[in-house]
């Protein structure tokens, strides 16, 4: 077993499991005795509950899916150069349209999180307003909402 082989086993474990890791997290929080288990099981069980969680769980088990088959391809004793090549094309090949079909993870989060009863939503995070001094030109000073654009 590999390195990536591992975590794509683990993202897919994760995936199928998600509604018993709360279960078991959301016993831990109750039973538990010890104030260090429950604060961690409280901090994970919160991150596993925002739809960015849910979102990076699908794309990565899609980038990871293509990797783990190539790698374990090219660990093959059989394998010749001509077919190690046409592997890492195809794999590469594979994440390229991972970034055309963004839009269709998106979805398929969508649509998990719903099932999962989480909110299909970005959580938006607080801006810092940066001090700028009298005539000071600020480089670091983030554009305000209206300002942005998506290239």
């Amino acid at each position: 077993m590999t390195r990536w082989s591992s975590r794509f086993d683990s993202e897919i474990s994760i995936r199928n499991n998600y509604i018993s890791i709360l279960k078991v997290l959301s016993n831990i929080l109750l039973t538990s005795t010890k104030q260090d288990e429950k604060q961690e099981a409280l901090a994970i069980k919160k991150h596993m509950e925002k739809f960015q969680f849910v979102f990076l769980l699908i794309f990565q088990c899609q980038v990871l899916q293509s990797i783990n088959l190539t790698s374990k391809a090219l660990q093959s004793p059989k394998i010749d150069l001509e077919n190690a090549k046409t592997m890492l094309n195809s794999s590469l090949t594979s994440i390229e349209n991972l970034r055309d079909n963004f839009a269709n993870i998106k979805e398929e989060a969508i649509g998990l999180a719903k099932k999962w009863g989480i909110t299909p939503e970005f959580e938006k995070k607080r801006h810092r307003k940066v001090r700028q001094l009298f005539d000071d030109f600020n480089a670091d000073e983030k554009l305000q909402e209206r300002h942005r654009t998506i290239v």
